[in-house]
């Protein structure tokens, strides 16, 4: 079926704006309104932010994991120059609330930054064993890309990680992995899993 006229007139207008420049200004616009109020960086479809749990497993699930990038607190672009195209970064900071110690064991949640781990290790009087010279990470990065720091018993951060609870969207279902399963090495460091 041929699109009708009207269709093909609607089409044009976007179009039309391009060439005019206008949705760069628009778009200049929507950014420097995000500076007034930080609010409305929801709404900014370059990266998207959502505040729980639930709202991250909407945005990744198994029929939309391959138009997404899980990142966390966005440190891979912004300083590394990676480039996820044709994907919309969603970021987990904003979803980790979670920051607890536990014996020798903290338990923390993916988006939960490394500066906010350490301050709540450091209350209990324990330290990490291998910190990297930045702070402004999320934690749940450091299972997927190695991240190197000055420790005498190991050399990334990853390396002191002893259990996972990642969701795995081909299967559709929360895996809860520990250091000694295969499955914990098949995950652990492997950008290319979905």
């Amino acid at each position: 079926m041929q699109p009708s006229f009207l269709q093909k007139l609607l089409a044009l207008v976007p179009l039309a704006l391009s060439w005019l420049g206008l949705s760069f200004i628009i778009g200049l616009a929507l950014l420097l309104l995000t500076k007034i109020r930080p609010t409305l960086k929801r709404f900014h479809l370059q990266d998207i932010e959502p505040s729980s749990h639930r709202e991250l497993l909407a945005l990744y699930n198994p029929y939309n994991y391959r138009h997404v990038q899980v990142a966390g607190y966005n440190n891979g672009v912004v300083h590394f120059g990676w480039r996820f195209p044709q994907k919309t970064v969603v970021l987990t900071r904003a979803a980790g609330k979670t920051a607890r110690l536990s014996g020798n064991a903290i338990k923390v949640d993916a988006g939960i930054t490394l500066k906010r781990a350490v301050q709540v290790a450091n209350a209990g009087g324990k330290e990490f064993l291998v910190l990297p010279n930045y702070s402004y990470v999320s934690i749940g990065t450091a299972f997927f890309v190695p991240i190197h720091g000055s420790g005498s018993e190991v050399s990334t951060l990853g390396e002191s990680i002893q259990k996972v609870v990642l969701y795995d969207p081909i299967a559709d279902k929360i895996r809860l992995l520990k250091r000694n399963d295969t499955e914990f090495s098949d995950w652990m460091y492997n950008r290319e899993k979905p």
